[in-house]
């Protein structure tokens, strides 16, 4: 078991000694610094369980180191020491959060009780944040949502955090990867900065300026030294977004970076050190890049070590809500507007849309809702048309080859489709998606159909006045056509949810609600 480990920030030798000394049956590893700046420094490098603290220093005042250690959030209870204690000191100590004041000169049994109970109160804290983590599985640091794929994330995030692993996150646009990257920062413990730079949004001509700084006179405009992204990210971690957009030339740099720890900024011959935690993100897939030449295969696999593959928001089922609930309650608050809930047929249709831009297609049309409506319930009136329409149209999905649909039974969904006034369908696309042959299909229409098919296109031919047109409501259209893909899967829902592109928590959502409309 790792030992816990203590700061002892004494100015004085002999009593630094004999407090190691009567520490010695606890097992502890201490380490020990006889000025303020030394002990700031190791604050920002290490992570201690416990500071002992002597509030007289040399060099700066031990209720300074306190503000420090409260400024940058630092968890480690603090123990001030002090032969000189007054009743505002203690105050001002205990406001700046230390954990207990010990008045010189102490003896052996009282520092050693002491120090004990503050581990106890550290070990408490740790559990207590272990049991939030566990039963509060619909947000961690500053992702929300609780299903399964989200989970999984979340557990990654906890394993790789503690090492100095770089992380290779992958995902849609707009699904969360600079959250990703921020939460890996942020249970890494890591003292210096999360720095976060968009390769995509940066001239190419600037990004090496921007990554590692430049000197003065290294180029027009470069009227000073500058630190980049790299010196600013020291002891913490650069986030490189969008990284297959990096020009060659600079990944061969950045590479030499990774591996050597040093840099040099635009213009300079002198080599820098950062010891600095990579994550990197992209939407497109790295080794197809890696395959078109577009990006480095060395750098592919010095990035690629711990791989975070973010999911789309269509395949996270009841996070749609739970995000939607928190966005709501925190653009109210922005607004000056009251919120209370999202009505359930609301939520029906917000967790049926496939939300193509993801979680920031979601935060803009709940912006959107929330400036332009006034009531503190949520209602399906109030979404966008093109969400209310989606759910009662769904696209025909392209058919795999894992469950061998009859023709038959596609185009008779298509024809039914079709049969729909308000259907907007590319048939002839739909129809190749499934694997069809036109001439084949036709001859499955029923000839009374008002749909008539040739070999290169689909016309659709509706007479609106014969009386013979059925018209249903589209919901229904809905019903049928999905139940006939359930029948294809022989009944097999999560198949028939991987062949429609949604959750099997959304087809069972949908039956539900049918069963309660009967």
């Amino acid at each position: 078991m790792a030992k816990s480990k203590v700061l002892l920030v004494e100015d004085t030798e002999s009593l630094a000694r004999l407090y190691m000394a009567y520490l010695v049956p606890l097992g502890l590893e201490i380490t020990w610094v006889a000025t303020g700046t030394d002990a700031i420094s190791k604050l920002e490098n290490e992570i201690y369980e416990i500071v002992l603290l002597d509030i007289m220093l040399p060099d700066i005042s031990g209720i300074k180191i306190l503000e420090h250690i409260n400024q940058e959030t630092i968890q480690a209870q603090v123990i001030v020491l002090t032969a000189h204690g007054t009743k505002d000191m203690v105050m001002t100590a205990m406001r700046l959060g230390a954990a207990d004041f010990l008045e010189k000169p102490v003896d052996a049994e009282r520092v050693r009780v002491t120090v004990n109970n503050a581990l106890k109160v550290k070990t408490l804290t740790k559990e207590v944040d272990s049991y939030k983590q566990k039963y509060e599985k619909n947000q961690f640091c500053n992702l929300i949502g609780s299903s399964t794929a989200m989970q999984s994330v979340y557990q990654i995030i906890r394993n790789v955090s503690p090492s100095t692993a770089t992380v290779f996150i992958t995902g849609e646009s707009g699904t969360g990867k600079e959250l990703t990257a921020q939460a890996v920062h942020e249970c890494s413990g890591r003292k210096g900065e999360f720095v976060a730079l968009n390769c995509a949004a940066i001239p190419k001509d600037l990004i090496e300026s921007e990554i590692f700084g430049h000197v003065k006179g290294a180029f027009t405009g470069a009227t000073s030294n500058r630190n980049g992204a790299a010196g600013q990210a020291k002891n913490g971690t650069l986030f490189l977004d969008e990284i297959c957009e990096m020009d060659l030339n600079l990944q061969s740099k950045l590479l030499r970076f990774i591996q050597t720890g040093t840099f040099q900024r635009v213009g300079s011959d002198k080599l820098e050190k950062a010891e600095v935690r990579f994550v990197c993100a992209t939407n497109r897939d790295p080794l197809l890049e890696v395959q078109a030449g577009r990006f480095r295969e060395d750098l592919y696999y010095r990035l690629h070590v711990i791989p975070i593959q973010l999911p789309p928001l269509r395949m996270r089922d009841k996070d749609v809500i739970e995000i939607a609930d928190y966005l709501f309650s925190k653009f109210a608050q922005q607004e000056n507007k009251a919120y209370k809930k999202i009505e359930a047929s609301c939520q029906n249709f917000m967790q049926t849309y496939p939300w193509p831009g993801n979680i920031r297609e979601l935060e803009n049309t709940v912006r959107s809702i929330l400036v332009m409506h006034h009531s503190d319930v949520i209602t399906t009136q109030m979404l966008p048309i093109h969400i209310q329409q989606n759910n009662t149209n769904p696209a025909v999905p392209v058919l795999h080859s894992e469950v061998e649909v009859p023709q038959s039974q596609v185009v008779n969904s298509l024809a039914n489709q079709v049969n729909s006034p308000h259907s907007n369908h590319n048939t002839e696309v739909e129809l190749s998606q499934a694997g069809m042959n036109l001439n084949a299909a036709e001859n499955y229409i029923p000839r009374s159909s008002p749909a008539t098919l040739s070999n290169a296109s689909i016309d659709v031919e509706i007479n609106y006045s014969e009386s013979s047109l059925k018209i249903q409501p589209l919901w229904l259209n809905e019903k049928i056509y999905i139940e006939a893909v359930i029948e294809a899967c022989g009944g097999n829902i999560p198949k028939a949810s991987k062949l429609l592109e949604v959750s099997p928590s959304t087809i069972y959502r949908k039956i539900k609600g049918w069963e309660e409309m009967a």
